[in-house]
């Protein structure tokens, strides 16, 4: 595989990050902070909120089993241009108030796009790469998600006091934007890894994946009070007006831009890739508690801040684990069953709010739920950790790809 020059590099992490900034940061989490506004302009109520949340996150599982067998048959590039053009068309769709469905089936379209992204860029981006800088590539990369937050909290409050419909315009706008820049570096080129069938993965190894799919499912479903009902939380319970609210969402864009390049860099460096991925559990466990025990803003805005670097930290941790464990090859397919597995915890978790919303529960319950799924993904995380790879399992996966992919 030939070796990227420095120049090459870096326009590739910032296009990959332009990738996800958009499909994650703005199209797929703009959702949050515009939430407000939506409930306000009487767009959606909270249980049809929670029910179209969960139609984004179960597009979002169907595209994630999809995307590798489509970019075997298509380019991994060329799938990803696609989910970021349909990226534009839902955002601009969005701001059409033309009923719960047509938002919802919008919603839908937002998922494939964060989907495609967040299978492919990775895969793409760490192609050329030296090992022992992947993981921080990657991280780099998830940053591009939480820049995408970040920006959305602090800019759609300017625009949105008449209606949500600026903002979703302004969201589309910016989703345009980035993908002209990453354009180029989507064109369809040999899609040598993708292309290639997996190799086997060892069995102690697959078990080792296995469990942490599962604990990475759960951590997902713990997740989403946080990421997708904050702002909600803050404009409905704890008596923020709209703009403040989907401006305090800001803290959740801080957190995801740090997790990334400081827990699967600095962390998972100096521990390993699964007590680092623990610790970035951990860390959200610490999170939720915030919530539970206290109704002081400040402290629940801090808690986003810190579920954010949480979610982030164990997306690239996972993807290198991937990585490292099913080999290049089958980097692709797991990091998409990976994907596929947390949008399905998130989608779990988006149901189960909705009906508790339904039944007369309110957002601060959504909270203990979360609790709960975070317990049993560091059960799960405790046996990846007591479970040993063998040195030579992980080298036969390296071993039996060609050299040419290596």
């Amino acid at each position: 595989m030939q070796i990227l020059t420095r120049a090459q590099l870096i326009y590739r992490i910032t296009a990959g990050m332009a990738c996800m900034l958009a499909a994650i940061g703005l199209v797929r989490y703009a959702y949050g902070p515009l939430l407000p506004a939506m409930l306000h302009a009487k767009w959606v109520d909270p249980p049809s909120a929670a029910y179209i949340a969960g139609a984004n996150f179960g597009a979002n599982l169907l595209a994630a089993l999809l995307c590798a067998r489509l970019a075997r048959r298509w380019t991994a590039c060329r799938v990803a241009q696609w989910a970021l053009l349909m990226g534009v068309i839902a955002s601009v769709g969005d701001a059409f108030p033309l009923g719960v469905w047509w938002i919802g089936a919008c919603r839908v379209l937002a998922g494939c796009t964060a989907a495609g992204i967040m299978v492919l860029i990775p895969v793409i981006a760490v192609r050329g790469v030296a090992p022992k800088y992947r993981g921080t590539v990657v991280g780099f990369l998830v940053a591009g998600s939480g820049a995408g937050v970040i920006v959305a909290s602090l800019v759609l409050p300017l625009v949105i006091k008449s209606g949500p419909q600026n903002g979703w315009l302004l969201i589309g706008a910016g989703t345009l934007l980035c993908t002209v820049f990453a354009w180029p570096m989507l064109r369809p080129a040999p899609d040598t890894v993708v292309q290639t069938k997996p190799i086997p993965v060892p069995r102690r190894a697959r078990i080792v994946l296995i469990l942490l799919l599962a604990a990475y499912m759960m951590f997902a479903a713990c997740s989403v009070p946080h990421s997708v009902f904050l702002s909600a939380y803050l404009h409905k319970d704890l008596g923020l007006s709209t703009s403040a609210a989907a401006m305090a969402f800001v803290s959740f864009g801080i957190g995801l831009s740090l997790g990334g390049p400081m827990l699967s860099g600095a962390v998972a460096k100096f521990v390993g890739l699964r007590i680092g991925a623990m610790l970035s559990v951990l860390l959200g466990v610490v999170a939720i508690a915030i919530v539970l025990v206290t109704q002081n803003v400040s402290w629940v805005i801090v808690s986003g801040c810190l579920l954010g670097m949480a979610q982030m930290g164990t997306v690239p941790i996972a993807s290198v684990c991937c990585l490292e464990l099913a080999g290049p090859t089958g980097h692709a397919a797991w990091w998409a069953r990976f994907t596929a597995g947390y949008t399905l915890g998130v989608t779990i978790g988006t149901l189960i709010m909705g009906a508790m919303l339904s039944a007369g529960f309110g957002y601060i319950d959504g909270f203990w739920m979360a609790a709960g799924f975070s317990v049993v993904s560091l059960a799960l995380l405790v046996l990846v950790i007591c479970i040993h790879v063998n040195s030579e399992d992980q080298c036969q996966v390296v071993e039996a790809t060609p050299a040419a992919q290596r």
